[in-house]
């Protein structure tokens, strides 16, 4: 019996402490949205919120540049 309660203590706490970890909100996304909406998104979609952050560091932007800015870069062109 010991055993028993031994390991439903343990797995009740391991299960509590996962649950508690919460997704921060990055500062530089408030500067694209709202409040509320990342409040929301924070209680409702963490997944959606901890996209968003990962976004913030890992996306791509494509630039136009002048002729004269392009002589050492390589440029790659797409077929339509």
């Amino acid at each position: 019996m010991k055993y028993f309660l031994t390991f439903a203590f343990l797995f009740i706490s391991l299960f509590a402490f996962s649950q508690s970890s919460a997704i921060n909100i990055d500062e530089r996304l408030f500067d694209s949205h709202e409040e509320d909406y990342l409040k929301r998104l924070e209680n409702q979609h963490p997944s959606i919120l901890s996209y968003l952050n990962f976004s913030l560091d890992n996306l791509w932007e494509i630039q136009t540049y002048p002729e004269g800015k392009l002589a050492d870069i390589e440029i790659i062109e797409f077929e339509k």
